[in-house]
């Protein structure tokens, strides 16, 4: 009974997490990359643009400047975009002025 328990515990956690989970917006080039002061942060235009949260402005995700590997990302997306290489966004919710923006959490270069 109690590995039973303990069982359904585990699985109770993993679809919890499942149900809170962010989004991804699936494999493409980025096509447009800006540094924007008034949201703190640098806005990102990728070929796939998909708004898990329905933030209110869709059009561009935003990786904050906070984004505790904020460096290693904007580096990253720089990279990518100059080979022109295919990346993978996980988006966790909206932010920038007014909660307006898609925000980035981490990247996956191809």
């Amino acid at each position: 009974m109690k590995i039973r328990v303990t069982l359904l515990s585990v699985l109770l956690v993993f679809v919890g997490n499942m149900a809170l989970a962010a989004g991804w917006s699936g494999g493409a080039n980025i096509q447009e990359i800006y540094p924007s002061p008034g949201n703190n942060g640098v806005f990102i235009k990728h070929g796939s643009m998909p708004n898990p949260d329905n933030c209110p402005s869709p059009g561009y995700y935003l990786l904050p400047k906070d984004n505790p590997l904020f460096s290693e990302i904007y580096a990253l997306l720089m990279s990518a975009q100059a080979r022109q290489a295919t990346i993978n966004i996980q988006i966790v919710s909206c932010g920038g002025e007014n909660n307006l923006y898609p925000l980035i959490y981490q990247v996956i270069a191809n």
